[in-house]
């Protein structure tokens, strides 16, 4: 739930436009899976041993897939701004 509200606060800043809507994708799908890694046992629990760690590992990857951009987006930003003070 974080992700997708951290996501949703990068309209405030002009440098994140660019990485917007890949994160906020990113944090919709890591919601829906969160969603459904909580709720799958409780709804369908043959299901939920049977592929059950597969949508865990799907929202794993979803979360460090969103770090992953987030953090090569705040490196962007860093190296600009220390290119903008020696020029």
């Amino acid at each position: 739930m974080g992700e997708l509200y951290l996501s949703l606060c990068l309209n405030r800043n002009k440098e994140w436009l660019s990485v917007k809507g890949h994160v906020l994708t990113i944090s919709y799908l890591a919601v829906i899976f969160c969603i459904i890694v909580i709720g799958l046992p409780f709804a369908l629990p043959k299901l939920s041993t049977n592929i059950g760690g597969l949508i865990e590992r799907i929202f794993i990857a979803l979360v460090l897939l969103w770090m992953a951009i987030i953090s090569i987006g705040q490196l962007r930003k860093k190296s600009t701004s220390e290119t903008s003070r020696v020029l």
